[in-house]
């Protein structure tokens, strides 16, 4: 009786329990058609971890998700993926009408990390939504190019939101070049109190 009991213990360890299976592309294309978005959502998440091609294919139809939970989740992990065509997808997905994936593709683009991305993001500082421009500048900080200083510098002096224009000022510190720097200084000197604030503090964190 006793060996019986501990043959039961050891099948319900863990470490006794067979691997899930390896999502495949019939089963997600299932997941991504079910009615309920929780089911939707676990299968985006599955999809991250899945491998092949193949998936690039439904993250990137899951950008026009209803739910954009699911949107948001789908430009994340297109980012993290590191696939080639990660870069064309988030780029189109940019130019979305929709905010959330747009803000979703921002997101994914900082993980991806490709400087390409600088040109259509110093684009959206130029946006009428602000969270947009928000999330453009405090993307292009993260991604570090010097092509987008000229863009953060007029964003840090004309745009209308403080936030945006904070934004902008911290992430010339993020990018730290010498144009970066050149132009926190000549923001520094310039007209706003509050602009030439942000970009003092910032200046003094870059000299640590």
């Amino acid at each position: 009786m006793t060996r019986f009991i501990i043959f039961l213990i050891v099948l319900a360890a863990p470490g006794a329990r067979a691997a899930a299976p390896a999502l495949d592309r019939a089963s997600a294309e299932t997941g991504l058609a079910d009615k309920d978005f929780h089911n939707r959502r676990k299968t985006v998440d599955e999809l991250g971890q899945a491998p092949g091609a193949w998936k690039m294919d439904l993250l990137k139809r899951s950008l026009s998700d209803e739910d954009p939970v699911i949107r948001q989740k789908a430009a994340r992990l297109i980012g993290r993926s590191k696939d080639g065509a990660a870069y064309g997808i988030l780029a189109e997905a940019l130019n979305s009408t929709d905010t959330v994936t747009r803000l979703g593709a921002m997101d994914g683009l900082r993980d991806l990390g490709d400087k390409r991305a600088a040109a259509p993001l110093s684009a959206l500082l130029g946006s009428g939504d602000r969270n947009t421009r928000w999330k453009a500048a405090e993307t292009l900080g993260a991604l570090g190019s010097d092509s987008a200083v000229p863009a953060l510098r007029r964003a840090a002096v004309s745009d209308k939101d403080r936030f945006v224009r904070k934004s902008a000022v911290e992430s010339l510190g993020r990018i730290g070049t010498p144009a970066a720097r050149a132009a926190l200084n000549a923001l520094k000197a310039g007209p706003d109190p509050e602009v030439s604030l942000w970009a003092g503090n910032v200046l003094k964190t870059l000299k640590k």
